[in-house]
């Protein structure tokens, strides 16, 4: 997702931000809460997906759209089905 930020303090120093003020804290929870920011999926999307049997990424690009773009968001959804979400 956002240059490989794993944690909440690696995507504030990915968005360039202070994480101290509002306007900061909401672009971080807008962060932590999409899953593809080209095809603008959530993560809760893609969670209804894997609810509905999306079990490899190419089964959740079908359904919601995400890492069908750039393929940066990739990652993210191997993890999320390999920690079983």
């Amino acid at each position: 997702m956002y240059n490989g930020a794993r944690t909440r303090n690696d995507l504030v120093k990915a968005l360039g931000i202070c994480n101290i003020c509002e306007s900061c804290g909401d672009k971080v929870d807008e962060a932590l809460s999409t899953a593809c920011k080209c095809k603008k999926v959530s993560m809760q999307e893609v969670l209804l997906a894997m609810k509905s049997g999306a079990d490899t990424v190419e089964k959740i690009e079908e359904m919601t759209g995400a890492g069908s773009k750039c393929g940066k968001c990739k990652k993210l959804l191997e993890n999320m089905i390999e920690l079983g979400y």
